[in-house]
């Protein structure tokens, strides 16, 4: 059989930021909840001082040191409230990451209708990377399709843990396969049955994504060695699909989803380095 190329599709993931401007919100807003709980207590002890003074006489020092810290506890209030504003809005940006939900089965079918979506975009940003035909329309196009490939980052993590159940992850690429390619039930439960056997070797080969090395050489040499065994892989469950119905690398692209995410860190001698996050799949050209 010809082997055919592996090309990838690199980006900065607009989800991955967010994340990071998220945990940053998180941390403010923990940080300032504390200072309001000491000014509150501060406050409370101050307005206890100034009841248990004798009542003809007026505490000038204590009242005005109650005024400052009420004035301060409304501003950090303010302060508290825009943080947690901005947390909310960010929240609502992110992807879902109840995994224990989708394991219940229940919403595989609707996981897999976004998978197959998911991978068609990153076919569309490589075409978009192609065409220069309209600068400013492909500029735009590329943006948006930038982020909302992005916010499936996290997504990939969870295909990725569910290769740790050969029948779960062969649900989901069943179903992912037959959105894409329009299968009959009958024709997607073969192929579900040879993909669950698919990664059942895959796992007693060391090639599932849990079983990945770390960033290095040896990650490198374990990504090479898995590209075969899934190109090979997918040769095999192409067999039950009708040939009226095959198209290229639809199967590939999505048995690779599991190990889609790469990230590479590169350091300079000036100790300065880089880190390239990047979607890998199947037959997408740059």
């Amino acid at each position: 059989m010809t082997r055919r190329l592996l090309w990838s599709l690199t980006f900065t993931p607009a989800g991955v930021i967010l994340l990071g401007m998220l945990a940053v919100g998180t941390w403010q807003s923990t940080r300032l909840a504390q200072e309001h709980k000491a000014l509150a207590a501060e406050l409370s002890s101050l307005r206890g001082f100034s009841d248990r003074a004798a009542a003809p006489r007026k505490d000038d020092a204590a009242n005005a040191e109650i005024a400052s810290t009420s004035e301060a506890i409304a501003q950090e209030s303010a302060r508290l409230k825009a943080v947690e504003s901005k947390i909310q809005s960010a929240e609502k940006g992110l992807p879902p990451m109840t995994g224990e939900e989708l394991r219940s089965l229940g919403r595989i079918e609707e996981f897999a209708r976004k998978a197959a979506s998911f991978i068609e975009q990153v076919g569309e940003l490589a075409r978009l990377f192609k065409d220069k035909s309209n600068k400013t329309q492909s500029d735009e196009a590329i943006a948006r399709a930038t982020q909302q490939i992005g916010n499936w980052a996290g997504w990939l993590e969870v295909i990725a843990q569910m290769e740790d159940d050969p029948q779960e992850i062969a649900r989901l690429h069943a179903q992912t396969i037959a959105q894409r390619l329009n299968l009959e039930r009958a024709t997607t439960t073969r192929l579900q049955e040879q993909i669950a056997a698919e990664f059942e070797q895959l796992a007693a080969s060391g090639l599932i994504r849990s079983q990945r090395p770390p960033l290095g050489d040896a990650a490198k040499e374990w990504n090479q060695r898995r590209s075969e065994a899934l190109h090979a892989a997918a040769a095999r469950v192409e067999e039950f699909i009708p040939s009226s119905q095959r198209q290229p690398w639809i199967v590939e692209q999505s048995l690779q989803l599991g190990n889609a995410l790469r990230q590479e860190v590169t350091m300079s001698a000036d100790g300065h380095g880089s880190a390239v996050v990047a979607v890998v799949l199947p037959g997408l050209q740059m």
